[in-house]
């Protein structure tokens, strides 16, 4: 028959292996993974460049027609 004490004496020794086994999955997550990467600062993400005037920026309305996309008229039917 099982006493307090010895039923005490038993958590405990399976709180310590759990604890133990806990430490070393701890101990070799750490071995493969070593820590994380520093952070990137954001002056590292961001790069200022001046604006410049796009290729093709001025329209032209007499040949806008050029880039007109219709289905109907891909088709055939007018």
């Amino acid at each position: 028959m099982n006493t307090t004490a010895e039923t005490t004496r038993a958590a405990t020794t399976r709180a310590a292996d759990a604890d133990a086994a806990a430490d070393a999955a701890a101990q070799a997550r750490h071995a493969r993974f070593g820590t994380l990467p520093e952070p990137i600062p954001l002056s590292a993400l961001v790069a200022e460049v001046p604006a410049t005037a796009k290729a093709g920026a001025d329209y032209d309305a007499e040949r806008s027609w050029l880039h007109y996309s219709c289905l109907a008229l891909d088709l055939g039917g007018f």
